[in-house]
């Protein structure tokens, strides 16, 4: 009988140690997975970027983080239409109306200084 008693705290002990190491376990040594991303745009010039907030974002809302710091945005869509672009201040000149997530964006940095802080990624 002691040696089942031994056992069975010895077995409680392993599952408790383990859980502790899950990511999602209260006091767990892992931190939570990011939400966001940050990244800097080094020099001036055309930068490839990819989005990886939700799909059917607003390309304003999806580059508002890199906003006074870029001049124009192009998104590759397939050879009958090949790009389209988003012009911020110049909702006239731009056609580009939603981003879906991973859509990849060609995009002209105007300020080499440029950081983006904070972009969304969906789990």
């Amino acid at each position: 009988m002691k040696g089942r008693l031994a056992a069975t705290a010895i077995s409680a002990a392993l599952v408790l140690a383990l859980a502790a190491t899950l990511p999602d376990a209260l006091g767990s040594v892992y931190p939570p997975p990011e939400t966001t991303r940050s990244f800097d745009l080094g020099p001036s010039g055309w930068h490839n970027l990819v989005w990886t907030g939700p799909s059917g974002t607003e390309p304003g809302t999806a580059l508002a983080c890199i906003e006074g710091g870029y001049a124009i945005a192009y998104r590759w869509m397939d050879s009958s239409e090949p790009f389209e672009r988003w012009i911020p201040g110049r909702p006239a000149m731009s056609d580009m109306r939603s981003l879906n997530k991973y859509d990849l964006l060609l995009v002209l940095i105007t300020d080499s200084g440029t950081q983006c802080v904070g972009t969304p990624i969906e789990p």
